[in-house]
């Protein structure tokens, strides 16, 4: 078992200290674990920051990494928040800061709001997917610097109905052929599950099979475990929806280089 996309207290939404997560994560017998703690250059709220203490977080991961080796392989991560604007030049600087071996850009703030907070003000009902997949692809005509893209349907969690994805079908499509010509991996993220999200997971279904029939390949795992009990929740029933949509094999990463893994 493989997990790629994990919180510890140097996020700050979790109160896990790195140790313990990565202490339960090898009694569970997960293989190679992904220490990937949130750092959101210019997060638009007032009461989470969510930026990193470089020197400390990079000094932790080697600390566990050399305490766990020949034990569990640890995979020291990032996952930047990425926004559009002169934030983008301060996602390249802060991913940058230390050699990472995989980084997740994410998408958790539009409309200059966290996406938590539930605040579409100014846009109109049916406007409000349309124009979050829009800021991601003009980011991502700018914004290279990640591995893998995380939780990509996201705002699908923080919507009280059911969206129009024909309306986006386009665009998305234009979004999964950047990631797919610069060798970017899409994940299946089940904090869905955790959400009540039911079956539909972050990518969707529908958005993982359309990825592979443009061409995509690269996809990985992700808990997005905030807390020891959500370490590789799912991981078999995301595994066989990432199956079921002909994808064979895992990426991984170490020092930000990708290869592949069995399920």
């Amino acid at each position: 078992m493989y997990d790629f996309h994990t919180h510890t207290a140097f996020s700050e939404d979790s109160d896990t200290p790195m140790g313990d997560m990565i202490s339960a994560a090898e009694k569970l017998g997960i293989q190679k674990l992904a220490v990937t703690d949130h750092c959101d250059p210019d997060f638009p709220d007032p009461v989470w920051s969510f930026y990193l203490d470089f020197e400390d977080y990079w000094h932790a991961l080697c600390e566990k990494e050399e305490e766990h080796k020949n034990r569990i392989d640890i995979l020291k991560g990032i996952e930047i928040g990425i926004q559009n604007g002169d934030t983008l030049a301060k996602c390249r600087d802060d991913v940058e800061m230390f050699p990472y071996d995989i980084v997740i850009g994410s998408f958790h703030a539009f409309n200059g709001h966290d996406l938590d907070r539930r605040d579409f003000s100014g846009i109109d009902q049916a406007e409000i997917v349309p124009r979050f997949y829009e800021n991601m692809y003009n980011c991502l005509l700018e914004y290279s610097d990640f591995d893998i893209i995380g939780h990509f349907n996201l705002i699908d969690r923080y919507i009280d109905f059911k969206p129009d994805y024909t309306a986006v079908r386009d665009i998305i499509a234009e979004i999964l052929d950047i990631l797919i010509k610069e060798d970017k991996t899409i994940e299946i993220n089940t904090s869905s599950y955790r959400y009540g999200m039911g079956e539909h997971t972050h990518a969707s279904k529908e958005i993982l099979e359309l990825y592979h029939d443009l061409g995509g390949r690269n996809v990985s795992y992700g808990s997005d475990a905030h807390s020891p009990e959500y370490l590789g929740w799912e991981y078999k029933k995301a595994c066989g929806i990432l199956q079921a949509a002909g994808f064979k094999k895992l990426s991984v990463y170490k020092r930000r280089q990708r290869s592949e893994v069995d399920f």
